[in-house]
């Protein structure tokens, strides 16, 4: 028989990787929010939705991690990425509030182009975090 010390539950693994999809899809919506204001505001909607399914993926992680005696990596690291990519996800949130709560008539042409560097950094932080496990690529 044979013994590890490297932990085999991969629920942190799994977890990130829905958490960087997670990112990616309200960083999509967020890009199509500026494309579409003001005519379709049901995408606000859907960013909330995001942002919510990212503050229960977090609560999942940090859960785990208080009752996992042995983790993947360090402690502090799994909560402090965790954490920051909910971030992401509450600021992207944030800035489509921002669009009705000030009403913005029509997104500038630079936020239409930060948007698309936003999708495109989510996509590279999604790719990341589901390499995550095994630490390929990284």
């Amino acid at each position: 028989m044979r013994f590890s010390l490297v932990p085999r539950d991969s629920t942190f693994f799994d977890l990130f990787s829905e958490s960087g999809q997670n990112t990616l899809r309200a960083a999509k919506m967020l890009d199509e929010m500026m494309a579409t204001w003001p005519d379709d505001k049901d995408i606000g909607r859907e960013i909330l939705i995001a942002e919510q399914e990212g503050d229960r993926i977090t609560h999942d992680i940090i859960k785990r991690l208080n009752s996992t005696f042995v983790t993947p990596f360090d402690r502090e690291d799994i909560y402090g990425l965790a954490t920051q990519v909910d971030d992401v996800v509450d600021y992207i949130e944030e800035a489509g509030d921002f669009l009705g709560l000030y009403q913005i008539e029509a997104p500038m042409e630079q936020s239409h182009a930060l948007a698309e560097v936003l999708v495109s950094s989510c996509r590279e932080l999604a790719e990341a975090l589901s390499g995550l496990r095994g630490f390929k690529g990284l």
